[in-house]
């Protein structure tokens, strides 16, 4: 994503955001829980690339703008 600033282009910052679920946290996964994550991001100006699932220490990848 770029914005201009008078005749300068400059391009956002990408994020990974890392996440581990709790338990109790995977009994509530839900494509709606997800859907309100990225309505949360966008509200406060960001935009999600893409999510992953992970196996190991880190169970998701959240890549955004």
């Amino acid at each position: 994503m770029e914005e201009t600033f008078g005749k300068e282009m400059i391009e956002m910052a990408t994020f990974f955001m890392f996440g581990k679920y709790s338990s109790e946290a995977v009994k509530g996964m839900s494509p709606k829980r997800t859907k309100e994550a990225e309505t949360l991001i966008k509200k406060f100006g960001g935009k999600v690339e893409s999510i992953y699932a992970l196996l190991g220490e880190k169970d998701l990848v959240l890549i955004r703008k």
